[in-house]
């Protein structure tokens, strides 16, 4: 990651997620055949965020 898309901290920035993107996100791991895990894992994002 380049250093000018971090903050000050050295964190990376918080990514943002709409509505719509999250009600699918979920309706991803409920009616699918993918654990919350792996569902989360392709988004890229931690599994507790599910």
């Amino acid at each position: 990651m380049n250093q000018k898309d971090r903050n000050g901290s050295g964190a990376t920035p918080r990514r943002k997620f709409d509505e719509t993107y999250k009600r699918h996100a979920v309706e991803l791991t409920l009616h699918g055949d993918r654990t919350v895990k792996t569902v989360a894992k392709e988004l890229g994002i931690p599994a507790w965020a599910l």
